[in-house]
């Protein structure tokens, strides 16, 4: 009787770590580093998203675009700023070689998701997740595995509408 009592603490021990999820933590997250000019794109597939954290050296705005297909065009953007201590991030699509528009303005959706922003001595840095597919024509669906071009910019405002201050394009394998 006092071994059956034992086992059932120690099954009982082992399920409540495995319910508080002591026993399932995951491993932190590898993030791959991209420099393209005086910016910083960093990235890491997690399941089903694409987490981003990308820094300019810039109190304005920030953006990427994923895999354009002309300039601009074709391009699913994230665009944002950080105002003090709150995150404005947009998720946008290029409509021409020089437009973008917001996606929710289009009929599609803001599939951005965790959104951060912070002003650091040097300048900018913004983070967000994004789902690889979301389903909104106005994203792209992206495969880890695969490589695609991408568009880093910034701006030397917060006004999203203004033109970029710098551009640079690089190849982002996911």
């Amino acid at each position: 009787m006092q071994k059956m009592i034992a086992m059932a603490i120690g099954c009982g021990c082992l399920l409540a770590g495995a319910i508080s999820g002591q026993a399932q933590e995951k491993p932190p997250i590898a993030f791959q580093t991209l420099h393209a000019g005086e910016m910083v794109f960093q990235s890491a597939v997690d399941g089903k998203n694409l987490r981003v954290k990308i820094f300019a050296p810039t109190t304005g705005w920030i953006a990427v675009g994923f895999d354009p297909k002309s300039m601009m065009k074709g391009a699913n953007f994230v665009i944002g700023y950080a105002e003090g201590s709150q995150a404005v991030i947009e998720d946008q699509f290029g409509v021409s070689s020089f437009h973008h528009r917001r996606d929710i303005e289009l009929g599609g959706k803001d599939d951005v998701l965790e959104k951060s922003a912070g002003i650091l001595p040097n300048g900018t840095e913004i983070g967000f997740t994004i789902p690889l597919d979301s389903g909104d024509p106005y994203d792209k669906k992206l495969e880890a595995g695969k490589t695609y071009k991408i568009i880093l910019a910034y701006g030397k405002t917060t006004d999203l509408s203004k033109r970029h201050k710098k551009k640079y394009t690089a190849d982002l394998k996911l």
